[in-house]
């Protein structure tokens, strides 16, 4: 993460790491290791990036425009069965849970049928995918309850301090106290937030697959032909990389020559 912001901060890019955020998921991998450390997956290839031709799934043709590439996350040997499986990782807010509608998802993600060719074209031979997902806490950092709703209780012959009521705060949560709240959810049911599927990919799903991403390809062909490229906001903003420094221009309140 240090690196990833030293980078986008060295092109000018403005980011803010939030410490609470970073709290969260240094929780997070810790959970994950603790969940995960003994289970007999060898790695094989980190990060490993691939690069093939792009093929006409109804001819077989390659593109004479564009090559197929990727970045694949982690190539495993199962210890148990001997088999190569691909490893994709994700976090998710979403409900991750046995039968949630996140799993159906992934029989229409292409990015995996994608990660098979890519894998096959570095030499492996992947039998399914492992989809290993972790849940992000939903937990947001405390403040101070104001002062003007503040309820303290009586004091007693028992307790004859006056004390801010339990669920009330006289000062903000601080990270390491947030540190050890997101600690005690995540322990208290680990299996909420760490989840792994296996997910198969049929030939007819590699196909549907292949036909999503041809189709991707001749819009983009499209989009340099008419000169229009769709814009995408929802990556205007991003948690790491901040805000995109063309929003003005985009949303029409800026100018490109503006420096």
């Amino acid at each position: 993460l240090e690196r990833e912001v030293s980078l986008l901060r060295s092109t000018g890019t403005q980011v803010t790491i939030d410490p609470f955020e970073l709290v969260k998921a240094e929780e997070m991998v810790l959970g994950y290791s603790a969940r995960w450390f003994a289970e007999p997956l060898r790695c094989l290839a980190v990060e490993v990036e691939f690069y093939t031709p792009l093929l006409n799934p109804s001819t077989g043709e390659p593109s004479d425009t564009f090559t197929f590439g990727g970045k694949i996350d982690v190539m495993c040997l199962d210890e148990r069965t001997g088999e190569e499986v691909l490893c994709e990782h994700k976090t998710s807010a979403h409900d991750i849970s046995d039968g949630a509608p996140y799993w159906a998802q992934t029989r229409m993600s292409s990015q995996l049928s994608t990660y098979m060719v890519g894998a096959r074209s570095l030499g492996f031979n992947p039998t399914r995918i492992v989809y290993d997902v972790l849940g992000r806490p939903g937990q947001r950092p405390q403040e101070a309850t104001p002062v003007e709703s503040r309820k303290y209780t009586q004091p007693t012959k028992k307790d004859p301090v006056s004390r801010l009521y339990a669920n009330q705060r006289e000062t903000d949560e601080t990270p390491e106290e947030f540190r050890l709240r997101i600690r005690e959810v995540i322990s208290a049911e680990p299996e909420a937030f760490y989840k792994r599927a296996n997910v198969v990919r049929l030939q007819y799903e590699e196909l549907e697959a292949a036909k999503d991403v041809w189709y991707v390809a001749e819009s983009m062909k499209l989009g340099w032909a008419m000169q229009r490229f769709p814009r995408n906001p929802d990556h205007c903003v991003q948690p790491v990389r901040g805000t995109c420094v063309f929003l003005a221009c985009c949303a029409g309140y800026g100018v490109l020559d503006d420096p």
